[in-house]
């Protein structure tokens, strides 16, 4: 069982390696202009800066990847709970990240 599980383990990982030559099928400077675009029509272009942008898989052993683009500062959202960034997929719609802090 265990040498089961050890070939499972190593399988997985160097299927995980052997992905990370692939190229994400949304370059870099479209990801960039899509954060950039919600920055400038959500206000905060002036005040907030995208700090990075990496694209990272989904999960681990998936073939997805997505694009993360960090803010500094943070945007205070009305509710109090921190926006961190965006989730932008391959296909260019993307999902706002925020903390789950409690509402007041």
């Amino acid at each position: 069982m265990k040498a089961l599980l050890r070939f499972a383990m190593a399988t997985a990982c160097a299927a995980n390696a052997l992905a990370e030559d692939e190229k994400p099928a949304l370059p870099i400077d479209k990801a960039l202009a899509i954060a950039q675009k919600y920055l400038a029509a959500g206000g905060h272009a002036e005040g907030t800066a995208i700090l990075s942008l990496a694209v990272e898989r989904a999960t681990f052993g998936s073939s997805k990847m997505n694009w993360f683009a960090k803010w500094t500062p943070t945007i205070v959202l009305p509710d109090g709970r921190k926006e961190l960034g965006l989730e932008i997929h391959m296909d260019g719609t993307f999902a706002r990240i925020v903390d789950k802090k409690a509402r007041n």
